[in-house]
């Protein structure tokens, strides 16, 4: 698994266009400001193709933390949320097999303890 960096979106729209990496890197910049921009307004941002970014609200809760066994408040906040496209949804359904919990990033069980 890969892993797309915003120098990597830099050189995808270099290739894409025929222009050189440094008016390609304003406006990966600039799309990625309007995003943050749109977000901190608390619109929602559609890409088609790709899916839609949006503010929502996780509300406060109690977690225990497993070293100690205590439990500790987490406050409520706002968080942006991906909703992904149905072509996306589709692609994703089909990849052959399934992936393995070693590939899947931050998973809890992989972590040492």
């Amino acid at each position: 698994m890969g892993k797309e960096t915003r120098k990597t979106l830099v050189w995808l729209v270099a290739e894409a266009t025929d222009l050189t990496p440094k008016p390609c890197r304003a406006a990966v910049a600039a799309v990625v400001e309007g995003i943050a921009k749109a977000l901190k307004r608390g619109d929602s941002v559609e890409l088609r193709g790709l899916g839609t970014l949006r503010v929502a609200y996780r509300k406060k809760t109690r977690r225990m933390i497993p070293e100690t066994d205590r439990m500790v408040g987490v406050p409520a906040r706002l968080f942006a949320k991906f909703i992904p496209s149905k072509a996306v949804s589709q692609a994703l359904a089909s990849l052959p097999g399934r992936l393995k919990k070693a590939q899947v990033p931050n998973s809890r069980e992989d972590k040492d303890v």
